[in-house]
């Protein structure tokens, strides 16, 4: 959450561009090179807060959990390269090489592999908000109810779902009305998610953590 609250601070600081080779280069101010490392370090616990989410309901629904948490680990390994990416070649590497070319069409090169990023990562968003989608959807739907607080998380995995069910419509079937999830309600949505999983991973009882995991140890192990 305060990550994502960062972002869009940098996004409202930074000047607007009037030419892709202005946005191009601006990739590498240092206030924008952050932001692309802590979005990136970020997916990396993100992966263990679902591990320890779905080591919760191992032993309740072991085969469905564990499809629900690959489609979690999809989302953050896609984001971890596509994020690697960003930050590594477009904005340190390509930036640099353009400064220093020497002619137009070596320019022109560097700015037409930044688009082609750009394209790439557009299509990539398929299916990392989809796997996303499939897991909170998983979740949501077959996560313990023995715990009252488990309400909170399956509450925000069914907003998660709704949440990129919206961003897929907008993006990809262009229906103008739900390009809000990807842009006005992208942070409040975020906020609440990821404000109720917190609560949950608070609240939650710890022992529960263990008798879960042994669970799913004797699962694999019959």
């Amino acid at each position: 959450m305060i990550i994502q609250i960062f972002q869009l601070y940098v996004v409202k600081t930074l000047p607007e561009t009037n030419s892709i080779s202005e946005e191009f280069l601006q990739g590498r101010a240092a206030i924008n090179i952050w932001r692309s490392l802590v979005l990136l370090l970020s997916f990396i616990p993100l992966i263990y807060t679902f591990l320890i989410i779905c080591s919760h309901n191992l032993k309740y629904n072991f085969a469905l959990t564990i499809y629900a948490f690959l489609g979690l680990f999809m989302f953050c390994f896609l984001e971890i390269t596509i994020r690697s990416i960003e930050l590594f070649y477009t904005q340190l590497i390509l930036p640099s090489s353009y400064l220093q070319a020497t002619n137009l069409n070596e320019k022109k090169v560097l700015l037409d592999n930044y688009s082609a990023f750009q394209s790439v990562q557009y299509a990539l968003y398929f299916p990392l908000m989809l796997t996303q989608a499939i897991g909170s959807i998983i979740l949501s739907i077959i996560f313990s109810n023995r715990q009252k607080v488990n309400l909170l998380l399956k509450t925000a995995f069914a907003l998660n779902a709704i949440r990129l069910a919206g961003r897929l419509i907008g993006m990809f079937l262009h229906i103008n009305w739900f390009d809000s999830f990807s842009g006005s309600l992208y942070l409040p949505s975020i906020i609440i998610i990821y404000g109720l999983i917190t609560v949950w991973l608070i609240k939650v009882k710890d022992e529960d953590v263990t008798g879960c995991i042994n669970g799913a140890q004797h699962a694999v192990l019959q």
